[in-house]
């Protein structure tokens, strides 16, 4: 039988065979051959194959394969072959460029010489563009891991994935939340011990320094919050847009912000991809709504320097082995329904605990100012004569507090 896989699993082995062809060009007899021999996989006119997302979008298959016309119909409708007779294979200069992994957008140029990774969006891979699993984004060369969520290593990470791994990952389309590597217990989870700057942690942190583009994945369950969709979607490119250390479990860890390149929001990827696929609506979002993304990480650094990286709250101020760390809450959710304002006047600097706490509710702020815990008093909130915080903010955060506590 016939082994199933995704289209992005040949795309480009045909291509880097007929790269190296002096005239770029095979019978399709000589193609399957040529393949075989150099990657060593028994293939037939059935093996070559496209995703479902490029299957006909009205009428949905119920499987992954398509038969060898389409895939090569998949192949010139990117631009990789030429518009040869049905039989014959010849690539072009795109499909050469493909094959080497070369990118073709404006901020990044060629590769990385010291390193030979690639930075950027690789050609015909737009996003948002979904992957059957997390092995054909592999084989595409979008993330050049298989298991590994950061691809690179200390001199720079060409790409970064999402997954199950850190319930501390956040994702808001536009803007991520990213845990460095390394520290947990394979099994529970936990992390055990302190994170180190090295590899592909240090690697993010090069980028952030040269504003070198991050290739995101991303398994649709994050999106979804559904378990059991295991696709993976490529959601474009993001740049490191800030990083510090921060405590989880009582250990150092990495935690790094992400910015997309083409603000991206999270509906907007849904929406995109449900119109590719022909699937159905946006699925709905289930869980508890936090906010430990800014959107503008310049006006987040602007309150947090005014308190030091002390927490309004507890005034705890978290040291680490670079620096104070602080995050900054949005008082009003930005996302809808809530429509908040990226501004200072709607955020607040908090530890990670008190700001974990204020965005489920457990804190709340009175008119005078008065910090409560599930409505035990705690003391005043602390303030800086310059950063004019919203009473109505408040208020409404207030008020949504005591909504969500209603049986």
């Amino acid at each position: 039988m016939v082994q199933r896989t995704n289209s992005a699993t040949h795309a480009p082995r045909i291509l880097d065979v007929l790269s190296q062809q002096d005239n770029g060009e095979l019978h399709t007899g000589q193609l399957v051959s040529a393949i075989e021999k150099q990657y060593g996989s028994k293939l037939n006119g059935t093996d070559l194959r496209v995703p479902l997302s490029e299957q006909d979008k009205v009428r949905p298959r119920p499987n992954w394969v398509i038969r060898l016309a389409a895939t090569k119909s998949y192949l010139r409708s990117r631009g990789w072959i030429e518009d040869s007779p049905r039989d014959t294979w010849r690539i072009t200069e795109s499909g050469r460029a493909f094959s080497r992994g070369a990118v073709m957008t404006a901020q990044v140029g060629e590769p990385s010489r010291s390193t030979g990774i690639t930075y950027g969006d690789l050609p015909g891979y737009p996003a948002p563009w979904e992957f059957v699993n997390r092995r054909a984004a592999f084989l595409a060369g979008v993330h050049r891991q298989t298991q590994a969520g950061i691809s690179g290593g200390a001199e720079g990470v060409d790409a970064i994935c999402l997954s199950d791994g850190y319930t501390d990952d956040a994702f808001d389309g536009d803007l991520i939340t990213y845990t460095g590597f390394g520290g947990q217990d394979a099994n529970t989870r936990r992390h055990i011990a302190d994170q180190q700057l090295v590899r592909g942690n240090l690697g993010l942190v090069r980028n952030y320094e040269l504003e070198r583009p991050v290739r995101v994945l991303v398994k649709k369950s994050v999106l979804t919050r559904n378990r059991q969709d295991n696709s993976y979607i490529y959601a474009g490119l993001y740049v490191v847009v800030h990083w510090d250390w921060a405590l989880r479990d009582g250990f150092k860890v990495l935690v790094y912000q992400l910015r997309s390149l083409i603000g991206q929001t999270e509906a907007g990827l849904l929406s995109s991809l449900a119109s590719l696929t022909g699937g159905a609506e946006e699925p709905e979002r289930r869980g508890i709504t936090t906010n430990r993304i800014v959107r503008d990480y310049k006006i987040a650094e602007e309150v947090k320097k005014l308190y030091s990286d002390v927490c309004q709250v507890c005034g705890t101020q978290l040291r680490t082995s670079v620096g104070t760390y602080s995050e900054a809450a949005h008082i009003r959710p930005l996302g809808a329904p809530h429509n908040g304002p990226d501004v200072p006047g709607n955020i607040l600097c908090l530890c990670p605990n008190c700001h974990k706490k204020f965005d489920g509710h457990a804190l709340t702020i009175s008119e005078d100012w008065r910090v409560y815990d599930l409505g035990h008093p705690i003391g005043a909130l602390k303030r800086n004569p310059r950063h004019g915080i919203s009473m109505d903010h408040v208020a409404y955060h207030r008020e949504s507090s005591q909504s969500s506590s209603r049986p």
